[in-house]
């Protein structure tokens, strides 16, 4: 009986080891790790059929969906992967996608590295969220438009240094006005190595006039010449970037530029601004003093006692009159301007810039309740191409 319970034992050792090596030899598949699964995390991602950009697209994926990933390239710029729900398999770029666990570098190597792309199909994809495209290869250079994430531009060139790339910007970018334009190489990711394109600007000096400002309220009135007796001839946008040509004396105004593209035909407009409303790469004293010549306004003063005054003039065909008072804040001004024939325009704005009648209204009479205490500026002009004589009445009650 002894004998035989040995010869049991014996029999299940032999069947524990043989279990062993089976698991060892031909069943260790059952004990690997499964394959690593990875997410999007880019709002639409591109799957290709071969490790790098110049392979076609197969397929796309879009953010927080999962992939199976089965192997990488040597430098691990690019995953292999598999499609759940349809088995396919293709490569996605490793930098947008991010593992559920472990590292990029515990999958296999499957492939040796990227190809490089066929010559001429350089291109550079836009890794912030807006990215400034520049008339040439340096800050000084205007803006002529922006690139979002995501973008992609043909590659023409670099700077001797590589740190500005040139590319194609008119497709398929349309709204631009020139072909190409320069951005910061830091900014994009180049399906070739940036030393590899070839140097399209050696070092180009920064234009000669490099006085640049930007206007700092969310819209600033453009004048004809450097005060408020002069008309609005325009409106800025705030952010908005001008080339600052002078100021005037007292360097209160500055006179800019804005619009066009070199080269391009393209129309520029200039006129003046408040100095205080502009953000200037200069300092405004250093700036030339041009232009400077006022308006030469009439100051209107009320005899003792009275709460008005009458004034006659006479304007040669689309001349201007300007006249300034000085008024208190909640007083009620009333200005009518009655012409002996035809038409005459008024306009009144104040000292800070708020336009309180515009010419463009059509009457010639206005009343309202003043804002602040300041100057403030009534200009009369003779449309078209006659002349008009006018009796110009104001009036300001005392309160």
């Amino acid at each position: 009986m002894l004998f035989n319970l040995r010869k049991f034992i014996k029999f299940l050792a032999a069947i524990a080891i043989g279990v062993v090596v089976f698991l060892n030899a031909g069943g260790s598949s059952v004990l690997a790790d499964p394959p690593a699964v990875g997410y999007v995390w880019a709002g639409q991602l591109n799957v290709r059929s071969g490790p790098g950009l110049n392979y076609d697209v197969t397929a796309r994926v879009y953010r927080n969906d999962t992939l199976t990933l089965t192997g990488r390239t040597a430098d691990a710029a690019w995953l292999r992967v598999r499609l759940p729900l349809t088995g396919q398999e293709g490569w996605v770029a490793a930098r947008f996608v991010g593992l559920g666990s472990g590292s990029v570098f515990d999958l296999p190597v499957v492939d040796g590295g990227t190809p490089p792309p066929p010559p001429g199909q350089a291109t550079a994809y836009v890794t912030v969220y807006q990215l400034n495209v520049r008339g040439g290869p340096g800050f000084n250079y205007d803006i002529i438009g922006t690139v979002r994430r995501g973008d992609s531009l043909p590659l023409i060139g670099r700077s001797a240094d590589g740190v500005w790339l040139q590319a194609q910007v008119s497709s398929p970018y349309p709204t631009f006005a020139v072909p190409t334009g320069w951005v910061m190489a830091r900014y994009v990711w180049s399906s070739v190595p940036i030393f590899q394109l070839p140097v399209t600007d050696g070092g180009t000096p920064p234009p000669p006039d490099n006085r640049t400002g930007v206007v700092t309220v969310p819209s600033l009135n453009v004048r004809s010449g450097p005060g408020f007796g002069y008309g609005i001839s325009s409106q800025l946008n705030g952010g908005q970037q001008v080339k600052l040509l002078g100021r005037n004396s007292a360097a209160d105004w500055l006179k800019v530029e804005w619009g066009g593209y070199p080269g391009m035909g393209m129309p520029t407009y200039t006129g003046w601004v408040m100095a205080r409303y502009i953000r200037t790469s200069t300092p405004v004293a250093n700036l030339p003093v041009i232009g400077d010549q006022r308006p030469s306004g009439h100051r209107i003063q009320f005899a003792p006692g009275s709460s008005g005054a009458t004034l006659w003039g006479s304007l040669s065909p689309s001349g201007t009159d300007s006249y300034v008072l000085t008024a208190q804040a909640g007083q009620t001004m009333t200005v009518n301007v009655i012409p002996g024939a035809g038409q005459a325009l008024l306009s009144i704005s104040g000292a800070n810039g708020e336009v309180l009648k515009s010419a463009g209204a059509g009457s010639s009479n206005w009343s309202g309740v003043l804002p602040l205490t300041q100057d403030y500026f009534i200009n009369i002009s003779a449309p078209g191409g006659s002349a008009v004589d006018y009796t110009l009445q104001v009036t300001i009650p005392p309160r």
